[in-house]
């Protein structure tokens, strides 16, 4: 190999990365080089992905978006049927603290992962009445407290005072239209 690879512990990039795949062969490997002339014996390696310097964002994540190996997402515990609508942890049945915190959790549920306003919120759990916002808030506690409780807080997305389920997550039956049906929200 030239002396213009970088030498890592006596062994250069190739080298290092044949390693790697000996012990873990399910991980991807990205080159990024400014040698692209390694390029086809690089590719002999079956790697995820080679990108010459210099690279920007776009390169990088049209090479995480192409990954030979995808990559698994963990699964929160939470799983919810559509019709009637429940929510169950590892299978089993779950409720939350308060009684209306289900039907917000619903509404969530079945907006499929797009934000939604607290007035939407009020809107929905209350006619759209602003005294209730107080309300709204215990609501909202009450549902990040009982799935943090069981290791699931991350299924809550906020930005700009707007909140949302990572839907995504989340292992649904059914279909999200007859969440609204069953609790008349159409």
């Amino acid at each position: 190999m030239s002396s213009d690879l970088t030498m890592m512990s006596g062994i250069n990039g190739l080298e290092t990365a044949q390693e790697i795949q000996k012990r873990f062969p399910k991980l991807n490997i990205v080159f990024i080089t400014g040698h692209p002339e390694y390029a086809l014996q690089a590719h002999g390696l079956f790697p995820s992905g080679f990108l010459t310097k210099p690279i920007d964002e776009l390169d990088i994540m049209t090479a995480i978006k192409n990954l030979r190996f995808p990559i698994d997402m963990p699964k929160s515990p939470v799983s919810v049927t559509c019709s009637p609508f429940g929510v169950f942890v590892d299978g089993e049945p779950f409720d939350f603290r308060r009684d209306r915190t289900i039907e917000l959790f619903a509404f969530l549920v079945y907006k499929n992962g797009t934000y939604c306003t607290s007035g939407e919120l009020l809107g929905i759990l209350w006619d759209g009445s602003p005294d209730k916002d107080g309300h709204l808030r215990q609501l909202v506690k009450d549902m990040r407290d009982c799935l943090k409780d069981i290791g699931a807080d991350t299924l809550i997305l906020k930005k700009y005072g707007k909140i949302a389920i990572d839907i995504k997550a989340i292992d649904y039956t059914g279909n999200l239209p007859d969440i609204a049906d069953e609790f008349g929200w159409i």
